[in-house]
């Protein structure tokens, strides 16, 4: 090993200050670039509900990081000690969530009241009971035992290992999200390279903070806490009354909050434009391409009046004045209509119960997904002889299959949860941006029709 003095221990590595707020580019000032790098994992904050040891055990996470300014090989030591620290955070979850004693059931279907203080303690306890093998001549390997979860009270394979608290939270509604439980599958191969150490490797300073972030998240949402903005587990959403217009040719759109739209002076002539009003996030980037019936923004956005012309919006505001609400963006189900070899962008489960005659024909899908585009692709690999989207729970999509059949089967299963669909009757109309609504559907392959 080479021996460094202080001095050069301080020294900053200058492959650290080539990351820059603008990407790689010329060296910043050292202070700058520990100012920055320090500013990158700044607001990934644990809540105080986190106990202390795994707060500990965060913040030294982020410290390492903030060393990767003097190292750059810090950088790759904090992502892979995020990966740890999230089991560890999955282990201390369970403890709290079950207070020190839990249900298991074993293979022959009998019930164990087991008590414990740790999950280690646990697997220990587990490895006890149950029967082991001695040689492979001896038959296949014991199955692991079921944890009986609090909320649901269904049985998740339990092993104390990453995959099974993963599993396990997911089944108690403490993580949820269709794209998380994709991402998770990614965090449990990032798990076992390190626990396994996969040979040296160096990543960069964005997947060290990448990791921090969605590790905060993670920890976050366990404590029942969703991330203001966040990529893994976000708040819900405001929604807002926008007022959406076009001009006679078409070519123009504007839109924004209806509130401030209706305070134009009284002398302006609106009303050659033609205008909808839809409950929407604001900072929704597709919302000029609202469609009254399909899917077609990022967020959720429910149509509230028109078309119609500028007159009709505001005495429609002034007499109803809708209020703002929020929305839960993540696992959200969808319904995707194929008929006659097109496949229709997702619908929202309201507006599809409030569809009549004709437009109810076809083979229905209900899908739970947390974008409509993630549904959609899934589909139309699916129907398009992709296998590695035939399962109901893709394997490279971060979408379920829920139930399928005509729309009577569909509706009948969406009224038998708990919360069956209240319909919502919707005209069939959308913004000039918009009218693609199908895609057809060939052997191997799909089409996209012309707008035109």
């Amino acid at each position: 090993m080479e021996i460094r003095s202080l001095e050069e221990l301080q020294a900053p590595d200058e492959r650290t200050l080539r990351f820059t707020p603008l990407g790689l580019g010329g060296l910043m000032k050292p202070g700058e670039a520990a100012a920055y790098q320090q500013e990158l994992v700044a607001s990934a904050d644990l809540v105080d509900l986190v106990p202390e040891p795994l707060r500990k055990s965060f913040e030294r996470v982020r410290k390492v990081h903030s060393y990767g300014v003097l190292n750059y090989e810090m950088f790759t030591v904090a992502h892979d000690q995020a990966q740890l620290v999230l089991e560890y955070a999955l282990r201390e979850r369970f403890v709290e969530y079950f207070g020190g004693t839990a249900t298991f059931v074993d293979d022959n279907d009998t019930e164990h009241q087991l008590t414990f203080t740790s999950v280690e303690d646990l697997r220990d306890e587990l490895r006890r009971r149950r029967p082991r093998r001695q040689r492979r001549s001896q038959g296949p390997k014991p199955p692991p035992w079921r944890v009986r979860t609090r909320e649901t009270s269904r049985l998740v394979k339990f092993d104390g290992m990453l995959t099974g608290l993963l599993a396990w939270a997911r089944e108690e509604g403490l993580l949820n999200g269709t794209y998380a439980r994709f991402a998770h599958k990614l965090i449990v191969e990032f798990r076992n390279r390190v626990a396994h150490h996969a040979g040296y490797y160096l990543l960069a300073p964005g997947e060290s903070t990448r990791a921090i972030r969605d590790l905060a998240e993670i920890i976050n949402q366990l404590w029942g806490v969703p991330t203001q903005g966040g990529r893994l587990y976000p708040a819900p959403l405001g929604r807002t009354p926008f007022i959406i217009g076009w001009d006679p040719t078409r070519r123009i759109i504007t839109s924004g909050p209806a509130e401030h739209f209706f305070c134009t002076p009284a002398n302006l002539d609106l009303d050659e434009f033609t205008y909808m009003i839809a409950l929407a996030v604001p900072y929704d980037p597709w919302l000029d391409r609202f469609d009254a019936r399909f899917e077609s923004t990022v967020y959720p956005t429910e149509w509230l009046w028109g078309p119609g012309t500028w007159s009709d919006a505001l005495a429609w505001f002034t007499a109803e004045r809708p209020e703002p609400d929020t929305i839960d963006p993540l696992d959200r189900h969808l319904l995707i209509r194929f008929h006659d070899g097109r496949l229709y962008i997702p619908q929202q489960v309201a507006v599809v119960a409030g569809l009549l005659g004709e437009d109810r024909t076809g083979h229905w899908y209900l899908v739970r997904a947390d974008f409509p585009n993630d549904a959609f692709n899934h589909l139309r690999q699916k129907l398009t002889g992709n296998r590695n989207c035939a399962e109901r729970q893709c394997r490279q999509c971060a979408v379920e299959i829920i139930a399928e059949g005509v729309w009577e089967q569909v509706m009948g299963y969406l009224r038998a949860t708990e919360n069956p669909p209240v319909a919502r009757t919707t005209p069939d109309a959308c913004t000039p941006l918009w009218s693609l609504r199908w895609n057809e559907i060939h052997a191997g392959y799909w089409t996209v029709p012309s707008p035109w």
